[in-house]
Parts: C-alpha cells; sequence; structure tokens
C-alpha cells in the first residue's frame, strides 16, 4: 500500500501534486477528502476534480475541525489522502437505510462483498449497540470479511464505542484540567471537559447491556487507584474527580483484557 497526502488549494496545483507523485491515474485507488474550510457543495466540487484526474478512483470523506497531515493537526485546510494497493480490489457502499440491521446485512452482502473475501471499513451513524448487533449478523452472513469501523456519534458525547473484527472497546473521553483554575472558561476552558452524569450513566447502562464483559477499555483518565498511584509515585497531591470514581466502580465490576488510558 502507498499513500499520497495533498493539502488541497486548488486544481492546478492537485495537477502538479500528482505530477510530481508518479502516480498511474488509471490505477484503482481509496481517495479520502477531510475539509474543515469547504461546504458540502464545494468539497463535492473537488471530488469531481479528483475524478477528473482519477477516473477509477473510490471517493470517501467528511468535514472535521482539523486535518492530520505529516504528524501534525492542521486547521483550516483540506486533505485529500490517496491510497492505493497492489492485488486489492476497492470498492464502496452508501446507504441511509440503517434501522433494519438484518436488510441493511444482506443489502452489504449483495451490493458491496458480492461473495468476495476481504477486509472492509464499516463506519455507522448509529448508537453502537445497534452497530454491535449489526457485526454480529455480518459475521454470520459474511464469514469471510474482516471489519474495522465504528459507530459515529453526531451528538458530540464523549463515550462511544467500536468493533474491530468481532472484539468489543468500550472508551470514555473526558478529564478535569490539573491546571483548572489558571483556566478562563470559554477560551482554554471548557465545562464539557468532563462527562455528563447522563453520559456516565449511559455508558454503565451499555456496558451492563453486555454483561459487563468487553475486550478492551480506553479512556483518557484512568481509574482512582491507578491514579493515586501515578500522582505517589511522582510526588504530586493526590487529586481525583468524580470521572475517576467512576472509572474505578466499572475496573471492578468489568471484565476486560486491556485497559488504555493518556492522562
Amino acid at each position: 500500500m502507498k499513500i499520497y497526502n495533498h493539502l488541497y488549494r486548488d486544481k492546478r496545483k492537485f495537477s502538479i501534486f500528482l505530477d510530481g507523485t508518479g502516480l498511474d491515474r488509471e490505477k484503482q485507488a481509496l481517495v479520502r477528502i477531510h475539509s474543515s474550510v469547504h461546504s458540502a457543495e464545494e468539497t463535492a466540487a473537488i471530488a469531481r476534480v479528483v475524478t477528473e484526474f482519477l477516473p477509477n478512483a473510490k471517493i470517501i470523506g467528511c468535514s472535521t475541525s482539523g486535518v492530520i497531515c505529516d504528524g501534525k493537526i492542521i486547521e483550516e485546510s483540506c486533505l485529500v489522502s490517496i491510497a492505493t494497493f497492489d492485488n486489492c480490489e476497492i470498492d464502496t457502499f452508501y446507504t441511509d437505510a440503517c434501522d433494519n440491521e438484518k436488510q441493511l446485512c444482506e443489502e452489504i452482502s449483495e451490493k458491496l462483498v458480492k461473495g468476495r473475501n476481504g477486509f472492509m471499513l464499516l463506519f455507522l451513524p448509529a448508537y453502537y449497540t445497534k452497530g454491535i448487533k449489526l457485526v454480529e449478523l455480518i459475521n454470520k452472513r459474511i464469514s469471510g470479511v474482516k471489519m474495522l469501523g465504528g459507530a459515529a456519534d453526531f451528538k458530540g458525547k464523549k463515550r462511544s464505542a467500536f468493533v474491530i473484527e468481532g472484539e468489543k472497546f468500550f472508551t470514555m473521553g473526558g478529564g478535569e484540567s490539573p491546571d483548572i483554575d489558571m483556566r478562563v472558561e470559554h477560551d482554554t476552558w471548557s465545562r464539557a471537559e468532563i462527562p455528563t452524569p447522563d453520559e456516565m450513566r449511559e455508558g454503565a447502562e451499555n456496558l451492563e447491556r453486555y454483561k459487563y464483559k468487553v475486550d478492551y477499555i480506553i479512556t483518557h483518565e484512568p481509574a482512582q487507584k491507578i491514579k493515586n498511584f501515578l500522582r505517589l509515585k511522582d510526588n504530586e497531591p493526590l487529586t481525583v474527580s468524580g470521572l475517576n470514581a467512576y472509572l474505578q466502580e466499572l475496573s471492578s465490576n468489568c471484565d476486560y483484557k486491556r485497559w488504555f488510558f493518556g492522562s
């Protein structure tokens, strides 16, 4: 696999970029367009430019607050990322009919997979419990396909969950700024940094629905006991939040393989 990234400015510069890559323009490619500066209509126009130069490209993308390119987050930019593969056929399928998991599974099987084996990216604008049900159906109906993807939460909540090749991930973002007394609300600090009681309650309910058994937990903050240990090790004062206590309760009741945190 080869990947070519370009911060899109205009059609002429995109053409120059393609010339410099030596890319076979007739080859199939997966193109992702991520923009923080263009409207839906403008992004569609960029997709038409890409198709003009790369007629066999499959194009996906979304809006974003900032693009990631060369290890940096760049605001007010548009990224066109081109991926090419050897000995691989690329196909895409879109539907807005997500209410019936069985019907959606059948559509994916008939319109996308079509009897082939391979690797599938699956993104759903739905709560993860629906996503897990769909993935379980696909695992039974299309057993030769390996999946990677997630449930996109358009409400901007901090908790989410993903299914990666049949394994369950529970995530809970958010954490209290250690220097909160030095921050200014609506400028360098937001109350939204901590999950709300409703979000934490829903996270616990989701875990309860799956009998508190997942494969991986990914959070920003650690559980309370771990945070206490890390603070003592670094000779820092012990300060824990309600979120740390909440995660400690999950840790005591949940069966999981690995827990990753970043605080």
